[in-house]
């Protein structure tokens, strides 16, 4: 049996610590352990461990799961945003103030006094963070940070925060520092181009607070076309009631006419300052390159033209992006001499991107693989063609990994709509687009489909660059839209679809959730909650473990909500019947209609025993 303990990655807790600045701080308390796992403590110094009352692997062997619960300003976001602030500033203290053409410059917090405690493989870290400066050891007083590659000791976080009010870039005015005039350090971490080298992504992206919902049902889509075929192939389905209708393809020419102005007017003159050649000239031999590709390939001249437009704008894209490829661009410029040594810079380029197979070169493997198996036609294909299309691709699989059926789908050269299938009323099946579900499923969608496309990245991710194989992945306000029954399912579906996508044993989640809702709650044992209760940490009056427990008692004790479950309307209703029954004389002085207004209410009591006791007392009463 597989030893989970040799594979255990949590992340621990925070500490804010003295002079921390009190806008960061807000209501919680300087030199307080906010602790995520309860069976670790801070004493003199050091973190102790307690022995867990929780299997190894509970969830799954590589996944823990913990949560965050309080009322409204308790200080849950709070705690998240200390943790966010310590990856940013270590971040930048590692990888240096370097700048990337695809993601902003990394910008450090001013007053930020924090430390950070987390566990890998039975050791303890902690990250110090003291304004600019860092400390980064671990229990045996090993110190880390000196280096990139030092990285691999710490972790990769994702947090996924859909809520409107949340992460907007003015309410962090406050940390700015001088030097960076108007730049807001927040804005440096959300979704970017940097190859996943900073270790924290923020998602959906937010423009000053705002977010793009068009861009982000475009960016939903591409991710779950994928999912969805995943799933069928796999003979399941990735949303219970709606199975994969159909693709429909369009040429996609105004967005690659888009893309190669973009490369010529505004990628290529970056380049050209190392590599003394026209746009055109260039153009030329990155298709010199790539020219094996149309051999034998019967695809018409409109395929061939957007193909090659795209080649051009991508080759040039990646190596001005991404630092691996703009290091070899750079190097094999200062080798070459003439025209004829230039068109082999390209030749070297072309063979590196080749053989990647990370997510920086997914929609060149789409374009290519499309080139070669002769795939695609433009208009509507349906579920069992696809099927067919890709079972002929893939002729010896057993399973599909997502990693080589993204390979397989539509390349970027085509507008791909997809369609659901859902049955209608009188059980006839009706095509609809994503756009077309509710804002619940639709919701549950896009959050899932952002976790599980990112980890898939995390996963293809090899060879002589940053690779983290821990992640810790934050989903906040996850109940936003979603019916009870999505609230009661989400933590079982979240943890089946990661193991659908069949990470490599070495790679390490910790899930941390924070939550309203009694439904995820129950899925979390006590021991993997924090409690916050006013911006302290705090046990809840109920000695009982949260799961599998009462949702009454859920909401009474472990959400602190003091008086009752039930909407304060109706507590105030039900004191007057209270007031009212247990004084006869009231009832008296009621008029009859007062009186049969309040019969009426107490039939519409849900309580049966109670709705049963203020009648009979009212029967007394003749």
């Amino acid at each position: 049996m597989e030893d989970n303990k040799s594979r255990n990655f949590k992340v621990i807790g925070i500490r804010p610590l003295k002079g921390c600045n009190k806008h960061i701080l807000k209501n919680l308390e300087e030199e307080s352990f906010y602790s995520f796992y309860n069976n670790y403590k801070y004493t003199d110094g050091k973190i102790l461990r307690i022995n867990p009352n929780i299997p190894n692997g509970f969830y799954a062997p590589n996944i823990n799961i913990h949560a965050i619960v309080g009322i409204n300003g308790s200080g849950k976001s709070t705690v998240v945003e200390i943790l966010m602030r310590i990856i940013n500033n270590i971040a930048y203290n590692v990888i240096g103030k370097q700048k990337s053409y695809a993601a902003d410059e990394l910008i450090p917090i001013k007053k930020l006094r924090a430390e950070l405690y987390y566990e890998l493989d039975e050791k303890i870290y902690c990250v110090k963070v003291n304004d600019e400066k860092y400390e980064w050891y671990d229990e045996n007083h090993k110190s880390y940070g000196d280096s990139t590659t030092d990285l691999q000791h710490l972790f990769y976080t994702l947090v996924v925060n859909y809520s409107h009010y949340a992460y907007n870039a003015f309410d962090y005015k406050s940390e700015i520092l001088g030097r960076y005039k108007n730049k807001f350090w927040i804005e440096s971490i959300f979704h970017k181009n940097d190859g996943y080298k900073t270790p924290i992504v923020l998602n959906p992206y937010r423009d000053k607070g705002n977010i793009n919902i068009n861009s982000e049902t475009e960016l939903a889509s591409q991710r779950l076309i994928s999912l969805f075929m995943l799933f069928e192939l796999n003979n399941g389905l990735f949303h219970p009631d709606y199975p994969l209708h159909s693709f429909e393809l369009k040429y996609h020419r105004d967005k690659i006419e888009a893309k190669i102005k973009k490369a010529e007017n505004e990628y290529w003159p970056q380049l050209e300052k190392i590599q003394k050649i026209d746009f055109k000239t260039a153009s030329e031999f990155i298709l010199e390159s790539w020219s094996t590709l149309f051999i034998n390939n019967n695809k018409d001249a409109k395929v061939k033209e957007l193909s090659e437009k795209y080649l051009i704008y991508k080759t040039i894209s990646i190596i001005l992006k991404y630092d691996l490829f703009y290091e070899l661009y750079k190097q094999q410029s200062k080798l070459k001499e003439n025209k004829d040594d230039t068109s082999s810079i390209f030749k070297f380029i072309v063979s590196r991107i080749k053989e990647d197979t990370s997510h920086i070169t997914l929609k060149l493997r789409q374009l290519i693989s499309f080139l070669q198996h002769n795939g695609y036609d433009t208009g509507i294909i349906g579920k069992k063609q696809l099927l067919n299309m890709f079972k002929k691709w893939l002729p010896n699989e057993k399973t599909f990994p997502l990693s080589q059926l993204m390979d397989l789908l539509p390349p970027p050269i085509f507008k791909t709509t997809f369609f659901l299938s859902h049955k209608t009323e009188n059980s006839r099946i009706a095509k609809i687009p994503i756009t077309d579900l509710s804002s619940g499923e639709r919701q549950m969608l896009y959050s899932l489909s952002s976790v599980l496309y990112h980890l898939q990245n995390f996963n293809s991710i090899e060879g002589n660059r940053i690779t983290y194989n821990n992640y810790l992945i934050i989903l906040e306000e996850i109940e936003l839209y979603y019916h009870p029954d999505y609230q009661r399912k989400y933590v079982q579906n979240l943890i089946d679809y990661i193991n659908v996508l069949g990470l490599k044993q070495h790679k390490r989640i910790d899930i941390l959730i924070i939550t309203h809702s009694p439904f995820v709650l129950s899925d979390i044992p006590k021991e993997n909650i924090l409690f916050l209760e006013k911006g302290k940490p705090r046990r809840p009056d109920n000695e009982d473990d949260t799961f599998s427990a009462n949702f009454y008692d859920l909401l009474r004790y472990d959400f602190f909500l003091k008086d009752n479950a039930i909407g304060l309307l109706a507590e105030k209703k039900l004191g007057i019947i209270a007031d009212i029954c247990n004084n006869k004389n009231r009832f008296y002085q009621l008029t009859e209609e007062e009186k049969h207004t309040l019969r009426h209410t107490i039939e519409l009591i849900g309580d049966k025993f109670m709705r049963g006791y203020f009648t009979d007392k009212l029967n007394s009463f003749k």
